[in-house]
């Protein structure tokens, strides 16, 4: 009695799972061929540039990296504007001791009262900085990038006609500890990396992503300065948008590490999740997209003996194998091109487990996004609204000590 249904339900199910496999082979392949198009570029050019680099408190390494602004070879213009909160943040000692060490080529800049109402940070600090640009190209970089003298002129090289920004993939340094590998294979050959979802959402007509870590743009293509990113939890995402009105957005031929310290797995698993919920607080549908599209090897792992129990047809269990082979070897040949990692075991071990950390991140942005409307970054607490809005900020005490810093009018 019950035979034909379970029959039928066995079939739809196993179609499923071969659509999907089908499905996770194509997208692959669309992102072998997004991530393996950027290639090393000839600089024609060397015009004028003014580095920005925002920064806040004595990170770790700050010193060695906002030196490679001055240090990095570059034989046009320069200059180099360093901002912070105020002159008693450690960020602004560590600046004054660069400024002293290469006189004539840098300034130190603090936030503006016009920029006080601003709920992002970043954002706040780079206002403080936009009247001190004077050169046509501005390259941003975060507080712990290391600008090297290849990062700088494939950046740069990339701005060419009818481009108004370029951006570069942003990787970790290489690290024995199980977070460094797993972090390096996410941002390293996954779906996660930003640059195969810069190319999606092009073809799609939608925003752009790119990363901040690292990225130039012509100063006319941001002609009200940071003023769209100043209440926005995604900054990044702001910016690009704002940038793409007046031209395409270009990735680098080079990657830049963003961290070079050895991560642990716990760390790893709280910083996907959060920037997984930034980038998704503007519409938060596409967390329904990273269990498919970012980690989707996990899945067909399990799909495959569930395949084999309920007797899929041979063009099932071929599309589920084919599905495997595609995403483990895709992300590894991406890998290799963004990172110049070695193709071996250990690297398909840290692609299987990266790919596992992304989707539990991804599980606890939802369950965040479900649950609260705050996001803790940097010892305070972003209470969002629509579109990822940020309607308040407070420091991140307990809750019985919790003070509002900021709050929307």
């Amino acid at each position: 009695m019950f035979v034909a249904p379970l029959a039928v339900m066995l079939s739809v199910c196993a179609t499923g799972i071969g659509v999907w496999a089908t499905a996770v082979t194509l997208l692959t392949g669309v992102s072998v061929v997004l991530r393996s198009a950027p290639k090393r570029r000839v600089l024609r050019e060397t015009p004028g540039i003014t580095v920005l680099r925002p920064c806040e408190g004595a990170e770790t390494g700050l010193k060695s990296a906002l030196k490679s602004s001055f240090t990095a070879a570059w034989a046009g213009p320069r200059e180099v504007v360093i901002c912070t909160p105020n002159a008693d943040d450690p960020a602004s000692a560590v600046a004054r001791e660069l400024l002293l060490e290469h006189p004539g080529v840098g300034r130190l800049v603090h936030d503006v009262p016009e920029a006080a109402a601003w709920r992002n940070p970043k954002a706040r600090r780079l206002c403080g900085a936009w009247a001190e640009v004077r050169q046509p190209i501005v390259v941003q970089a975060d507080a712990d990038v290391v600008i090297d003298d290849e990062g700088l002129e494939q950046l740069i090289a990339a701005i060419e006609p009818g481009v108004a920004a370029a951006w570069a993939a942003p990787v970790v340094g290489a690290a024995s500890t199980w977070g460094s590998r797993v972090m390096r294979a996410a941002m390293g050959g996954s779906f996660y990396a930003l640059s195969v979802m810069s190319g999606l959402n092009a073809s799609l007509g939608a925003p752009p992503a790119l990363s901040g870590a690292l990225l130039a743009f012509r100063k006319d293509a941001l002609p009200n300065g940071y003023a769209a990113a100043a209440n926005d939890i995604g900054d990044d995402l702001a910016l690009g948008q704002e940038l793409s009105r007046h031209g395409t957005i270009a990735l680098s031929g080079c990657a830049v590490i963003c961290d070079r310290r050895a991560l642990e797995l716990p760390a790893v698993r709280a910083m996907l999740r959060r920037w997984i919920r930034v980038a998704t607080a503007p519409v938060p549908a596409r967390l329904l997209g990273f269990p498919t599209m970012l980690s989707a090897t996990p899945p067909v792992l399990v799909m495959a003996p569930v395949a084999l129990l309920i007797g899929a047809p041979a063009w099932v269990l071929g599309a589920v194998g084919t599905a495997i082979v595609a995403r483990l070897a895709g992300q590894m040949i991406v890998r290799r091109e963004l990172t110049g990692d070695a193709i071996g075991p250990a690297v398909l071990l840290d692609t299987v487990l990266g790919e596992a950390v992304v989707l539990d991140a991804a599980a606890g942005a939802a369950w965040d996004a479900l649950r609260r409307r705050d996001i803790r970054w940097r010892n305070r607490n972003y209470t969002l609204g629509t579109g990822g809005n940020i309607v308040a900020v407070h420091d991140a005490h307990p809750a019985a000590e919790r003070r509002p810093l900021e709050r929307a009018p």
